[in-house]
């Protein structure tokens, strides 16, 4: 759940043979429009603001499947603290599909970047690969690869490949 990772869904249209796990119903909503993709979507308690499903249901869930990629978004991340969200139940259901994914791929701004919430998630350790803006710093991104992260920072729009 979250508008990053929401982000993704308008470029998985081309894919192929592709099975989506969600807990968000506005990305559940998107993906309805593309047949070649499998769309699972964990039930549970429904978080009315987000308009995404949280509790035990969905852990129970997770822990029963496999994902090859997550994308995950969280509130905060850095070296210390980990990444951390502000909701318990959104926390738990990070930390649940964490541990379903043999690749965990963070979805985070920069403004992200050193700031910590309520819910400790996971260490910043289990992620594999960071997609970030073009603002977080070069210290940031090297103090991250030296983790042994993969950092991806969008380019500026206009700049050359």
């Amino acid at each position: 759940a979250g508008t990053t990772t929401h982000q993704i869904v308008q470029h998985l249209g081309t894919r192929q043979s592709l099975t989506v796990i969600t807990t968000a119903m506005p990305i559940a909503q998107d993906l309805a429009r593309f047949p070649q993709i499998t769309t699972i979507v964990l039930g549970g308690l429904l978080k009315h603001g987000e308009l995404c499903t949280v509790g035990p249901l969905v852990t129970r869930e997770l822990a029963r499947l496999s994902a090859d990629k997550v994308f995950l978004s969280a509130a905060g991340y850095d070296l210390s603290r980990g990444l951390t969200d502000p909701d318990i139940g959104e926390a738990e259901v990070k930390e649940a599909i964490i541990r379903a994914a043999t690749q965990v791929i963070l979805v985070a701004d920069s403004s992200k970047w050193g700031q910590a919430s309520l819910a400790h998630i996971a260490p910043l350790s289990v992620v594999d690969v960071l997609i970030t803006d073009h603002h977080l710093p070069d210290e940031a991104v090297a103090a991250i690869e030296s983790q042994g992260i993969r950092v991806v920072r969008a380019m500026l729009p206009g700049t050359p490949l």
